[in-house]
């Protein structure tokens, strides 16, 4: 039944522990009478694990459970790579029945015990509604945070991102992914990478490399109204058909690009900002909100992303949202005709989101259509809004790292709070441009403290000579437009003497051991200006050369 719930280094594997076996995928809510539920466990070690007597429980906050306690019956061995499911009947790949709505629709922690009594692992779902009462040890990070439902028209599971995977982090290990009991957890199409317009796709027509928790995304043209574009809007700046989504029936509803989880993404895009003033109806406040999101996931029903300026007539608190990762957030406030674009490394999707960069839209100034790009290179976030498509270095760019290891999906979520939903304006793309692995850049300066400078060199090739080249002078025509790989210099000499220092002469001259390398923060005074250059050389030639990135030191 479908309820409305109002990261320096990455780790990009996981050493599964000898004799692991973990809770591997999740179904607790599905369409109507709950006779789709089920527990999959998966053998993650490389040998075969007698699990015997060991037990599944569950319970909520107040202790309760409506499972009781299912034993495993003597004599069962999981295989290395085995799958064992408890479910209704009519699941597949059925290991041992539990009983329909055995498993709570909100708030619940879920026990793997081995016989011995000792927990082997857990996993706790919609810890955005209560924790209190919960056993805090026993919760791995903050638990899976938003709302799921598992939809006949669209059945999605709490899943591992791949078999086995355990950090002992329940919002970063698991994902919305299609259901598959008794099998590989797996997006069998990787579209990556992907590039789309949707100008050659059928009008009205859901798209196919997506699938949503309700209402699967549609393709539409933005200019004229229809049941998934209840508002007709300008053409995007690429023209044609855009890419839509919402629930009709109104609510939230959340998609996936259907391709295999990473942790490198580049995602570029045009957005429609909406910032249309709406006349009171029966609520004092009315208000919609979408996220974009990479290297995570969000909940079924999208809830509305929670930390807004005090400036702004606001929803109220709820941190309720479940997006993971890192995203691209936008809430329309309807009844004042103004808007808030976050940009958010969402972590692990509790309540502890960190906002990188906001921008208030009105009306008339930087509403409409918009273009956005989100790259996440290792522990690296940079995202543009506005500026020129395709140029990394145009817009309003943030640059930030990131603490949110691991790898995730691609997502969309959209939710509305307006009484009319004919006066909704669902999220709506075009030009959508995606691909995964090193992006573009390999250099960026920070300012993490007045006057001082910290050198960042990301995507670089281990062991090999790589120079930071340093202009303290602005070019003419803007950040690396410059004679020199895109710097300015009145000075040759002084960028060549930068070249001519040996290796070891951080920044400078470096010779990296990994793909990642730092410098600092050291020194500057502050209103120094910088830009820098990177690139190394391979065979006489020069490689791998950055975009200039600059910097005014505050």
């Amino acid at each position: 039944m479908k309820m409305i719930h109002l990261g320096l280094a990455l780790i990009l594997a996981t050493t599964l522990a000898s004799g692991q076996v973990v809770i591997n995928e999740v179904v607790y809510d599905d369409t109507g009478t709950d006779n789709r539920e089920f527990v999959e466990l998966y053998n993650a070690s490389a040998f075969p694990v007698d699990i015997s007597g060991w037990r599944l429980e569950n319970a909520d906050n107040g202790g309760i459970s409506l499972m009781g306690t299912v034993v495993v019956p003597l004599g069962t061995v999981l295989a290395s790579g085995g799958f064992f499911v408890f479910g209704n009947v009519g699941v597949p790949n059925l290991a041992m029945t539990i009983p329909i709505n055995a498993l709570e629709n909100d708030m619940e922690i879920i026990r793997l015990k081995d016989a011995g009594g000792g927990i082997q692992d857990t996993v706790t779902y919609e810890c955005n509604v209560q924790t209190a009462g919960f056993p805090f040890a026993q919760i791995e990070g903050q638990g899976l945070w938003g709302n799921h439902v598992s939809t006949d028209t669209s059945p999605m599971s709490w899943a591992r991102w791949t078999n086995g995977l355990d950090t002992n982090d329940n919002g970063r290990d698991f994902g919305n992914l299609p259901i598959t009991p008794g099998t590989a957890n797996a997006i069998v199409t990787n579209l990556i990478p992907y590039s789309q317009n949707f100008d050659a796709s059928v009008a009205e027509q859901p798209d196919v490399n997506y699938i949503g928790s309700f209402i699967n995304p549609f393709v539409v043209d933005p200019t004229i109204v229809s049941a998934h574009n209840p508002n007709a809007i300008a053409a995007s700046p690429q023209g044609g058909q855009c890419f839509t989504i919402m629930d009709p029936m109104g609510g939230g509803d959340c998609s996936y690009l259907l391709t295999a989880p990473a942790s490198d993404f580049t995602l570029e895009f045009y957005v429609f900002l909406a910032a249309s003033l709406i006349p009171v109806t029966t609520q004092p406040v009315e208000y919609e909100s979408w996220s974009i999101g990479v290297r995570g996931t969000t909940d079924s029903f999208h809830n509305h992303p929670a930390g807004n300026p005090g400036t702004l007539p606001v929803p109220p608190a709820q941190n309720n949202n479940g997006n993971t990762g890192i995203a691209w957030e936008y809430i329309h406030f309807a009844t004042t005709g103004t808007g808030l674009l976050k940009l958010v490394d969402e972590g692990n999707g509790g309540a502890d989101e960190k906002v990188l960069a906001s921008y208030v839209i009105t009306a008339g100034v930087n509403d409409g259509w918009q273009r956005l790009r989100l790259a996440v290179t290792e522990d690296v976030i940079d995202a543009s809004f506005q500026g020129s498509y395709g140029n990394p270095a145009s817009g309003n760019r943030t640059l930030a790292l990131t603490t949110t290891a691991g790898v995730g999906g691609v997502y969309v979520g959209f939710r509305e709070f307006i009484v009319n939903n004919a006066l909704v304006r669902p999220l709506v793309l075009d030009d959508v441009m995606l691909f995964a692995g090193v992006s573009p850049y390999s250099v960026f300066l920070e300012n993490p403290a007045s006057g001082m400078l910290t050198v960042h060199n990301r995507g670089i090739v281990a062991g090999m000579d790589t120079w930071n080249i340093f202009s303290i002078e602005a070019c003419p025509g803007g950040v690396g437009t410059g004679p020199y790989l895109g710097l300015c210099s009145s000075d040759f000499n002084f960028l060549l003497s930068q070249f001519m220092m040996p290796a070891g002469s951080d920044p400078f001259h470096i010779i990296p051991v990994s793909s990642s390398y730092n410098f600092g923060p050291f020194p500057l005074p502050v209103g120094f200006y910088l830009e820098v250059l990177s690139f190394d050389i391979n065979g006489g030639g020069l490689n791998n050369i950055a975009r200039v990135d600059s910097i005014l030191l505050q």
